[in-house]
């Protein structure tokens, strides 16, 4: 069974389900979390999934993503993409002309939500992923509850990176934590005007 990407086999495919960013406040270098899902004992119309976590690193993002093309043959696809997240330490460092590239980059799923971790993304996912089988499912129903039930709107990356150019636009994202080994939970909000961080934080009651 080959899938339409250069008719590559599906069971060497790599689906990212998760794209996290960070930023290692020693170096400086920007750390790329993939949660990648593949297929395990493809068959006709199905398979087993697998998910595990890939990070990438680089002086940009750009390089972090390249970066991918030297540890494994198989191709990271983000088209389908499902949650960007972003560290609250990359988002207070002026993260739009970070993520700017990603307008551009060829299978972004631009239209994707973006969050706020407090904490370790590395830790969060790797955690998460090892601990829960259906963690990107859970998180992508968490993410999207939100909005579903009134509490505050989704924003997608292409909002996000777009809204530096509207002096207008303020925008607040959810702050998602770690709330013990098995959950995360809404911590709040981050709001962002012209996407700068303005450092004014909402908390849970807040929002």
């Amino acid at each position: 069974l080959t899938g339409c990407w250069d008719q590559m086999q599906l069971r060497h495919l790599k689906l990212v389900d998760i794209a996290g960013i960070d930023i290692d406040e020693k170096s400086g270098n920007i750390v790329l979390q993939y949660v990648v899902t593949s297929l395990k004992k493809p068959g006709q119309g199905g398979g087993e999934s697998n998910s595990e976590v890939t990070a990438l690193k680089g002086p940009s993002l750009v390089e972090a993503v390249s970066e991918s093309e030297y540890i494994d043959r198989a191709p990271f696809l983000g088209v389908n993409t499902r949650i960007y997240a972003i560290s609250k330490s990359f988002a207070s460092h002026d993260p739009v002309p970070k993520l700017n590239f990603l307008l551009q980059a060829p299978y972004a799923a631009i239209n994707a939500p973006l969050v706020v971790f407090d904490g370790s993304i590395s830790k969060i996912l790797k955690t998460n992923v090892k601990n829960k089988k259906e963690f990107t499912n859970l998180l992508y129903e968490f993410v999207s509850s939100l909005e579903k039930n009134g509490i505050m709107s989704n924003v997608t990356l292409m909002r996000f990176i777009q809204s530096n150019k509207d002096p207008l636009e303020d925008i607040a994202l959810p702050l998602l934590k770690q709330s013990d080994s098995e959950n995360v939970e809404l911590n709040g909000a981050i709001l962002f005007r012209q996407g700068t961080n303005t450092g004014v934080n909402l908390s849970k009651e807040q929002v």
